[in-house]
């Protein structure tokens, strides 16, 4: 399935100049950051931030290099991934999240 990322990354090989605005990069999570503080008056440690996701590829990466810790919901885009799992150890840990590296935390959904 293409998405924007999928035809940056086309257009780009094509010898196009592009810019990146949505997770995991910078500039969305800035904004997001700013916009929290403008509603708090005040700003937000990042040890005080926490990313919620589903996606290890925006979600989990871009909590990682914004420098924040992630909760990640194992029941979303990689359900089928965690369907079978009943312990995770440091080997599932590695075949899951690869070189991002393992979330602060997971849990199986999250309710408002």
């Amino acid at each position: 399935v293409y998405c924007a990322g999928a035809i940056a990354e086309l257009y780009r090989e094509l010898g196009g100049e592009v810019i990146f605005y949505g997770k995991p990069h910078r500039p969305a999570y800035d904004r997001a950051i700013a916009l929290a503080a403008s509603k708090r008056g005040q700003t937000t440690a990042a040890q005080r931030m926490l990313a919620i996701g589903d996606s290890v590829r925006t979600d989990l990466a871009g909590a990682k290099n914004i420098g924040v810790d992630c909760l990640f919901v194992t029941r979303g885009i990689h359900s089928a991934d965690f369907a079978s799992i009943q312990e995770i150890d440091d080997f599932t840990v590695t075949r899951l999240f690869g070189e991002t590296g393992a979330p602060k935390a997971l849990s199986r959904g999250l309710k408002w």
